[in-house]
């Protein structure tokens, strides 16, 4: 090969050309992240059980969990904890399994030991912590208008936000939403005979919408449906509990307000919201900021939205673009550092500038070899801190080999040797090595 590269001069810098162009292509199509992709291999369902204690909520739902996936396949490891509202099952498998069908055979077993669960538990979540599960910009909302139009202008918001390409996940966090309290009053209910348990049978029957199946007419289907669910306060307090026209309101106070707050978000001495946005698995951290960014501005310079007040509190491509200019700067110090030693002992400056050719050919090589493997074999390699580091420690390690070879070569040279046949034969003395 290196023969066949001394006696095809312009086929070999052809190559090289290509190398550095498609390397320059590549590396402005890879997705820019701060960490690598990483799924973990631990599975932790969670079982919400509202109103309980934590010794009913192992006796209830831990113990049948623990006995239907105890044994899983490739499961190393498996702990419990039990709380006053809810249950985790932590599973750990061993590393390389596929977490994708363990998922599928913890949701079938799941499903097949329900019945055993009490039967008011509404939901069942498995969460496996992705480092896509990272949001990669944190913002804090505050709203000085009226209260009123707080609801349209976060609803305003999270639509252009999601529209964004590459936001996959738009979570609002602090914006309240009036709920329905139902004030019983013991007394009234025992008077006419009602208990609270019968009282809320009563609510879950007369809230809900049912199918009445279908009806043909003159060669045309209809749809049957019954719609019963309660559309108002005011409709849920004229409900009927009795045949002697008892209604909601005579045993209870009906009120539509705001929960009581538990925790509190401020900014400028404001209410404030939180709204954390997560991209998708093939978006660049960095395009998906800056559109964010752009987004934002036009927001605020919207008519009517003077009262919007928006802080970005975290926003990880500006950590990325940091991080990745320092090992740049660390790169390229490095390398100058290289080249500088190398041309004071060679003292001979086309050596020196040989090998200030080979290290950006290689690097731009070594990126259009990850975008290949990403396009064409479905690996999900990026550029991030992590294989950045790498390829600046590669570089490190091509300096040495490329001076190991160029002193070879150059101690040839001295002894009178032609420079096409020392290049050839010092480098093959040492390619092995």
């Amino acid at each position: 090969m290196i023969r066949r590269a001394m006696m095809r001069p312009v086929t070999t810098w052809m190559i090289a050309l290509s190398a550095i162009v498609l390397g320059i292509v590549a590396v402005t199509r890879l997705p820019l992240y701060y960490l690598p992709t990483y799924e973990s291999s631990r599975l932790t369902v969670v079982v919400s059980y509202k109103s309980s204690a934590p010794q009913e909520i192992e006796r209830l739902i831990v113990r049948p969990l623990e006995d239907a996936l105890g044994d899983l396949s490739r499961l190393e490891n498996m702990s419990s904890r039990a709380y006053a509202t809810q249950g985790r099952v932590r599973l750990e498998f061993a590393y390389g399994t596929d977490m994708d069908l363990v998922a599928i055979d913890v949701r079938d077993r799941l499903d097949r030991v329900r019945r055993q669960l009490p039967p008011d538990i509404t939901r069942i979540a498995i969460w496996q912590w992705s480092s896509d599960d990272i949001s990669i910009l944190g913002l804090r909302l505050s709203w000085q208008g009226p209260q009123s139009q707080l609801h349209d202008v976060v609803n305003r918001l999270e639509r252009r936000l999601q529209a964004i390409e590459g936001v996959a996940k738009v979570d609002v966090h602090g914006l309240q939403q009036k709920q329905i309290q139902i004030n019983v009053a013991p007394e009234r209910l025992a008077m006419h005979g009602l208990t609270t348990e019968g009282l809320a049978t009563r609510l879950r029957r007369n809230h809900i919408n049912l199918s009445g199946g279908a009806m043909e007419d003159g060669g045309v289907r209809y749809l049957l449906r019954s719609m019963g669910e309660l559309r108002s306060p005011a409709e849920l307090a004229r409900l009927p509990l009795n045949a002697r026209g008892l209604r909601l309101r005579d045993v209870a106070q009906v009120r539509y307000v705001n929960p009581p707050k538990t925790y509190y978000r401020r900014m400028d001495r404001q209410e404030a919201l939180t709204i954390r946005i997560y991209r998708s698995d093939t978006a660049n951290v960095v395009q998906v900021a800056r559109a964010v960014h752009r987004v934002l501005e036009a927001m605020q310079q919207q008519p009517g939205l003077e009262s919007l007040h928006i802080f970005v509190y975290h926003d990880s491509s500006r950590t990325i673009l940091k991080r990745l200019q320092h090992l740049l700067h660390s790169g390229l110090i490095g390398v100058g550092l290289a080249l500088l030693v190398l041309w004071l002992f060679l003292k001979h400056l086309r050596v020196t500038l040989v090998l200030g050719l080979v290290i950006p050919i290689s690097v731009l090589t070594t990126f259009l070899i990850m975008y290949l493997m990403r396009e064409g074999l479905g690996s999900s390699i990026s550029l991030n801190v992590v294989s950045l580091s790498g390829l600046m420690l590669s570089v490190g390690m091509l300096v040495d080999n490329s001076v190991v070879v160029l002193e070879n070569i150059f101690r040839h040279r001295q002894t009178g040797t032609p420079a096409p046949e020392a290049s050839v034969t010092g480098a093959e003395e040492i390619s092995r090595a």
